[in-house]
């Protein structure tokens, strides 16, 4: 509604960003000159739905991290040694990130890639020479997946049991 109505945000750019309206509807001394009383109140209300703080404890909320793909908890931060967590970007791109880093950023863990999980289904298929992705194989064969400083991976594979029929 600003943008169509040509109303410059207080930088007197064309676009206001999602942290200057958020700023604004949070802050009291714009009640009803900016924000009616009510809708402010509505405001506040919904803003504490969505935040990842608790609001009694003000401690982050727990949340938890589930994928159904056979990659999860095979691959893990060379820096750190957190798993990577699969992430779906909004342009439906599949990625692979340090769970350290999606949690904390760059505090615990300041070099550990985003790699696509198309590369990483890449490698897996020409380390265990395969001409299509087989989920069975990868489960079966392989026992880690180190991701290193450029997003090289190490695989370790699982030992192979060898068994002898007398």
């Amino acid at each position: 509604m600003l943008y169509s109505e040509r109303i410059p945000s207080p930088t007197g750019k064309e676009r206001w960003t999602q942290a200057v309206i958020s700023g604004i509807l949070s802050n009291p001394k714009y009640i009803d000159a900016v924000i009616p009383f009510d809708e402010y109140f509505a405001v506040q209300f919904e803003k504490g739905k969505r935040s990842l703080n608790d609001e009694y404890t003000g401690k982050r909320k727990t949340t938890r991290y589930s994928s159904q793909s056979v990659l999860s908890g095979l691959l893990a931060c060379e820096e750190c040694g957190c798993n990577y967590r699969r992430i779906t970007r909004p342009s439906g791109e599949v990625v692979w990130r340090c769970a350290s880093r999606v949690e904390h950023g760059k505090r615990f863990c300041k070099k550990s890639p985003t790699i696509s999980e198309i590369e990483i289904l890449s490698t897996i298929c020409k380390a265990l020479k395969m001409a299509q992705y087989d989920e069975k194989a990868v489960r079966n064969q392989i026992e880690r997946i180190m991701v290193g400083e450029g997003g090289i991976l190490s695989i370790e594979m699982k030992p192979q049991i060898m068994v002898q029929t007398f």
